[in-house]
């Protein structure tokens, strides 16, 4: 993203950019392509190259100041509209491979402008193929 946006970053591969995070944040230490390529899949986080990742971030206590999870109970607020006969489709933001989630931050900015500004529509039932079609002709 950032090549397509001009800026030279400094890592010019995915396994500089690896390398950088390890640099940075340890919890990505012990990762590399090469170790990848040689071990498949490696548990995260890996703060050491020499020992196996960790199948859990907290295991033992949170990166609180007392070690426990700060929790808080929210109310169940129900939808506020719900599908009817006019109107059938539930229809929700996606996300998009050039965008932070739908994009509604990142496109804001006139340079961050990576993908056409069309909309895409997917849909999970087969039923509502037709239907968002139909919509999208509008």
């Amino acid at each position: 993203m950032a090549a397509a946006m001009g800026v030279d970053l400094g890592c010019p591969t995915p396994a500089a950019t690896l390398d950088e995070c390890g640099r940075v944040a340890p919890v990505f230490a012990g990762l590399s392509h090469e170790r990848l390529d040689r071990e498949g899949a490696v548990p995260w986080p890996c703060p050491h190259s020499d020992r196996p990742g960790r199948a859990k971030l907290y295991g033992e206590r949170f990166a609180t100041a007392d070690g426990r999870a700060h929790l808080a109970a929210v109310p169940y607020l129900p939808p506020g509209e719900l599908p009817d006969p006019d109107d059938p489709l539930v229809l929700v933001t996606g996300r998009r491979w050039a965008h932070y989630n739908s994009g509604s931050v990142t496109r804001r900015s006139g340079n961050l402008q990576l993908t056409p500004d069309h909309a895409d529509t997917d849909t999970s039932c087969p039923e509502y193929k037709v239907t968002a079609v139909r919509v999208a002709a509008l």
